[in-house]
């Protein structure tokens, strides 16, 4: 969630927003994550050294999947990517008819292609953001404000071509995820623990935490260098035209991309983001915090500006590659009334007015800063179909606890985690209220929980230390982990968790 809590509260989701930031100071390897956040160079195109059309020069060489996974192993790969997105703080909407549409478009997108489809799956997230991303396992997340942004079936097309393109080139590289993450979320915690209390007025609050969490999403999910990118556009454009859309769509979505990056752009501009003096005053971290800040939002402003600047070369170099390949191609009608007919059937259109209502709330803290307007908009995005959502249930969490409503936020949060999809966000509140009453047991099972659903984040080993020990259970492994992290930081806490 993105939403602002009393100052009081400890923002434990803006902990988690700032991961990238905190790499770029004061942690080792800062050259190689530096050139991995700034989405690296032109380098690795193909398609650019390719004469006629992409898609028959690299068939030979795309990962069409003909492995012997069944689909049980590979459902339980899809959920180790849902883990990680959990652990980037968001969660998986509940609108089955809709993604079963989305999946039906890629199958459409894939049939041109000889082979087993390569073992692709598309979740779709409650939030508001323009934002599609593909994971290590193949399975391909779209927010659904990006469905919503979208006008018609071959937009949708061109998005996923290109997400798909992504999986079908072999593009992923895991080890970089992982470099920024690990090294970033624990400091982040600290850091934002201190700032929670800073006094700060909640506009001030709300509008940092929107720059913070695009911080996260640029450290914790893909960003492909420009070649990359440019083969996926390319590769996309065939994938379209062989499945009989319009590939106009192409551009369209590209624009879309374009447009995108530059609302974030002048959102930062018109709100600078500053460290105050209780934050520092009650840091533990052995940083500059103004430099951290300054890291973190100049950073996010520098990729955005080679975004916007190569959101508008990919659409001329599409427009150019359309133009030579596919001169005399069919130029189908959009499908714009089958699609908008999926967001009116009666099942999901409900579901998607409960998500769109949350949208609103969100969106009146940050500009109106009305508590009780945003209770009331939150209010409809809970009960009916997708009442135990834990992305609705997070967000009026969020607004009670603003609004001074203990009993009541502790119900939504509650509710949140007995969803089974929540974020971490949930597991780290509910860790900390355990933690301060001494329940170390209950603390223990939800900090075991956290370490298999977030696969082994190394950021929580201190306090399950701690927790393994008050509750008589064994420590000896997790030390073992944290002191072949090589992080001398961390493995200070664990020591100190330990009582060594």
């Amino acid at each position: 969630m993105q939403l602002i809590t009393r100052c009081h509260l400890k923002i434990f989701l803006f902990a988690s927003c700032v991961a990238a930031s905190l790499v770029l100071v004061g942690c080792k390897s800062t050259g190689d994550v530096l050139g991995m956040f700034s989405g690296g160079s032109d380098s690795g195109s193909q398609s650019q050294d390719t004469q006629g059309k992409f898609i028959d020069s690299v068939k030979s060489d795309l990962n069409i999947n003909n492995d012997s996974r069944n689909p049980k192993q590979q459902l339980a790969l899809w959920q180790q990517d849902i883990g990680y997105v959990r652990y980037g703080n968001k969660t998986i909407a509940n609108i089955p008819l809709l993604q079963n549409y989305v999946n039906d478009v890629l199958v459409r997108l894939h049939g041109g292609l000889r082979g087993k489809p390569t073992q692709v799956k598309i979740f779709i997230t409650p939030q508001k953001n323009f934002e599609a991303y593909t994971l290590e396992h193949g399975a391909i997340f779209v927010s659904l404000g990006t469905l919503l942004a979208l006008k018609n079936e071959d937009e949708l097309a061109a998005l996923l071509a290109h997400e798909y393109a992504h999986v079908l080139l072999s593009h992923h590289a895991k080890d970089t995820f992982e470099l920024l993450t690990r090294y970033g979320m624990r400091y982040a915690n600290v850091y934002l623990q201190a700032s929670a209390e800073s006094g700060r007025e909640q506009k001030t609050q709300m509008r940092t935490l929107q720059i913070a969490n695009w911080v996260s999403d640029k450290a914790l999910f893909p960003n492909w260098n420009k070649g990359q990118e440019n083969d996926a556009d390319i590769l996309a454009v065939d994938l379209v035209i062989q499945a009989g859309y319009n590939a106009d769509a192409v551009i369209a979505m590209l624009k879309k991309v374009e447009l995108t990056v530059l609302e974030k752009k002048e959102f930062i501009e018109q709100n600078p983001v500053k460290v105050s003096k209780k934050a520092k005053e009650n840091s533990k971290l052995n940083v500059d915090l103004d430099v951290l800040a300054a890291n973190a939002v100049g950073n996010l402003e520098q990729q955005l500006d080679r975004d916007y600047e190569s959101a508008k070369v990919r659409q001329k170099q599409v427009r150019s590659y359309i133009k030579r390949e596919y001169k005399k191609r069919a130029r189908p009608s959009y499908l714009t009334r089958s699609y908008q007919a999926k967001f009116t059937q009666r099942e999901t259109s409900a579901r998607v007015k409960q998500y769109t209502s949350a949208h609103k709330a969100e969106q009146t803290l940050l500009d109106k800063q009305d508590l009780n307007q945003a209770a009331r908009l939150g209010a409809r995005s809970i009960g009916g179909s997708i009442g135990e959502d834990p992305y609705t249930r997070m967000l009026m969490y969020n607004i009670r606890n603003a609004q001074a409503y203990t009993d009541k936020a502790q119900i939504n949060l509650n509710k949140a985690y007995a969803t089974n999809g929540a974020p971490m966000y949930t597991y780290e509140l509910l860790v900390k209220q355990h933690m301060e009453k001494k329940q170390f047991d209950q603390a223990r099972i939800l900090l075991e929980e956290m370490d298999a659903v977030f696969i082994k984040p190394d950021e929580i080993l201190p306090n399950l230390i701690t927790a393994r020990k008050r509750s008589g259970k064994s420590t000896f492994s997790y030390l073992m982990r944290c002191l072949t992290s090589g992080d001398m930081e961390l493995i200070k806490q664990c020591n100190q968790a330990s009582g060594k």
